[in-house]
């Protein structure tokens, strides 16, 4: 992905600037995705191991890259602050909106 490119790409929910994910943080997420305790934005179990990703620089929120296409839809980012619970999460209500588009 050229840098140029990625250096315009936001987050479609927060507006944040998105970063390539590293090694580290793919294992580490597909680890858990294993475990399953990865959820998306809207509360959907992560099934699938994710081979590549934008993540937000914050560090909250990733979206995986899928044919070498970003999937930069915001009620499927998934969940990268730590969670130990196989409950998913409480559906945020702000992405109500995004939901019913």
């Amino acid at each position: 992905m050229d840098d140029q490119w990625l250096a315009t790409l936001r987050c479609p929910f927060s507006g944040q600037n998105l970063r390539r994910m590293t090694g580290d943080e793919r294992r580490a997420l597909n680890e858990q995705i294993v475990a399953g305790t990865v959820f998306t934005r809207v509360g959907t179990r992560v099934q699938q191991p994710i081979d590549d990703g934008l993540c937000t620089l914050d560090g909250n929120w990733l979206y995986p890259i899928v044919a070498a296409i970003p999937q930069l839809v915001a009620a499927e980012a998934i969940e990268l602050t730590a969670r130990q619970s196989a409950s998913p999460p409480v559906p945020d209500n702000s992405m109500k909106e995004v939901r019913e588009r």
